[in-house]
């Protein structure tokens, strides 16, 4: 597991490029959140904003039995989209 830093040199050029739109998304939203990335064997092992995680939301229960949080409510969960781009696969070229 290597720290942020340059994590680009540490994954290959696709992961990359898709957890740059993660990073630029949060980075760009009204709270503006800096995001760390956390690489491992050649891909992402997890992000983080300093004292949060990121959690894709069909993830969310599974994490809150691990970290044994009873109270969803005391949880803050927001969604930043991500910005579509040509070539993803649900964006209609034209």
């Amino acid at each position: 597991m290597t720290e942020s830093g340059d994590w680009h040199e540490r994954v290959v050029q696709k992961v990359s490029d898709e957890t740059d739109l993660i990073v630029n998304a949060f980075a760009e939203a009204p709270d503006g959140r800096v995001i760390k990335v956390v690489t491992a064997n050649g891909g992402i092992d997890f992000m983080y904003s300093e004292g949060e995680i990121l959690v894709r939301e069909d993830h969310l229960e599974r994490v809150l039995e691990i970290l044994e949080q009873r109270a969803p409510q005391r949880l803050e969960i927001r969604a930043h989209p991500l910005p579509k781009r040509a070539g993803d696969p649900f964006v209609a070229e034209g």
